[in-house]
């Protein structure tokens, strides 16, 4: 027989049993369907997003739903979205718009912790992502033809004066790929 504890719906208030290991995945807060969707509608309290979190270091991670990129998930006022734009809100009182972004200073996507959130564009988003050499490139990108270890090869063919188009054959690529590491725009990093 399974293991059940007593706990309170956090939507009525009414005391239930619910399996013990429910209970420590973060489920079980609701006796019931009806419950849950009438709690999916509201919107939570900064308390109860960080009741869900566990202490890593100095962050804060979301033990419940996760998107597959390990941004944590959930319903805001019956909308899916992520908890750090969530709490970002609640902290400082805003709604954001599609185009406002939400930062991690710390770099930890399941990260709740108010004093790691920042607010920022596309472009700031994206500078992070290069200044902290988080970006995909060279032979790490899924869809790469070309290693590191290839390039220096390349650009003494270059400079040796072969056509890029021979070189492009030899290495199974593009013309315009083996263009670019000509002019210095790909491959910069190898």
């Amino acid at each position: 027989m399974r293991a059940t504890v007593s706990t309170s719906c956090q939507n009525c208030g009414i005391t239930f049993a619910a399996l013990s290991d429910n209970v420590r995945r973060g489920w079980g807060r609701f006796c019931s369907l009806k419950c849950s969707d009438e709690a999916k509608k509201l919107r939570p309290s900064l308390q109860q997003i960080l009741d869900q979190c566990v202490a890593n270091g100095e962050c804060l991670e979301w033990l419940g739903a996760r998107l597959p990129d390990g941004y944590g998930r959930i319903s805001n006022n019956g909308k899916q979205t992520t908890t750090h734009r969530t709490v970002f809100e609640l902290v400082h009182g805003v709604r954001l718009t599609r185009a406002d972004f939400v930062r991690h200073s710390c770099d930890n996507p399941p990260c709740c912790n108010p004093k790691h959130l920042l607010i920022g564009t596309c472009a700031d988003n994206n500078a992070d992502m290069l200044s902290r050499g988080r970006q995909v490139r060279g032979s790490s990108h899924g869809q790469a033809v070309l290693t590191e270890a290839m390039i220096p090869d390349i650009r003494a063919a270059l400079d040796a004066g072969e056509a890029k188009l021979a070189i492009a054959r030899r290495y199974g690529v593009s013309r315009y790929a083996i263009r670019r590491i000509a002019i210095g725009e790909g491959w910069r990093h190898a």
